[in-house]
C-alpha cells in the first residue's frame, strides 16, 4: 500500500491485491506478526488494522493444503469418488455418497472409515456427512458390512426340520442377548 496514514488511523487489509499463490498452500491472511498461524486479518473476515507512529509490515500467513481420496478397499465393480479439492486443517470437508456405484460380491457398501480394515472412524455416505480435515492428506477407505447370518432355527432351510428341531429341543433360560 502506497498510502500515507497517521498515528491511529484506520488501514482496510486488501484480500490478496497481487493474487499471491504458494504451491500446496492457501494465503489465509495478513499478520503484523511473522510467525503467526493464526492471521491478525483473515481473508474470510477482512479486517482493519491501525496505524501507529512507525511503518506497519504486514506479512503473508500460509496454511497448508491437504486432499482427501477414497479407496475402493476391495470393491469387485464401481468407481470411488473423486475430490479435487484442497483442505486446510480444520476446515470442514463434506463426504460424498457412493456415486460410482462401488459393490463388492457378498457385502454392502457401509459408507467411508478412516482405516482399511474399518477400526478407525465410519462415515455415512449420505452425501451429508461431515469430518474436520486433519493436519495430513487423508485416505478413506470403502466400509463393507457382511449379510446378517441367519438364527438357529429362523428358516433358510427345511421348514419340517426346523419345526423337528424347535420342538425337541429343550427351552432354553436366556440371561440377556446373545452378541456376536
Amino acid at each position: 500500500d502506497s498510502d500515507d496514514y497517521c498515528d491511529g488511523d484506520s488501514i482496510t487489509v486488501k484480500a490478496n491485491p497481487n493474487t499471491l499463490s504458494r504451491t500446496g498452500f492457501r494465503l489465509t491472511g495478513w499478520d503484523r506478526d511473522q510467525s503467526a498461524t493464526t492471521p491478525e486479518a483473515p481473508l474470510s473476515n477482512p479486517a482493519s488494522l491501525t496505524a501507529s507512529t512507525s511503518d506497519i509490515t504486514v506479512y503473508a500467513i500460509w496454511s497448508e493444503e491437504f486432499g482427501v481420496t477414497f479407496d475402493a478397499n476391495g470393491a469387485t465393480s464401481g468407481s470411488v469418488p473423486t475430490d479435487s479439492s484442497d483442505y486446510i486443517s480444520g476446515q470442514t470437508v463434506t463426504l460424498p455418497t457412493n456415486s460410482g456405484s462401488l459393490s463388492r460380491t457378498g457385502f454392502s457398501f457401509g459408507g467411508w472409515n478412516t482405516e482399511a480394515d474399518g477400526s478407525g472412524t465410519t462415515y455415512a455416505a449420505s452425501g451429508s456427512a461431515t469430518l474436520s480435515m486433519p493436519s495430513a492428506d487423508l485416505t478413506l477407505y470403502a466400509r463393507w458390512t457382511a449379510p446378517s447370518e441367519p438364527s438357529p432355527g429362523g428358516g433358510g432351510g427345511d421348514d419340517d426340520n426346523d419345526r423337528r428341531t424347535s420342538r425337541s429341543s429343550p427351552p432354553v433360560a436366556s440371561a440377556g442377548p446373545v452378541l456376536p
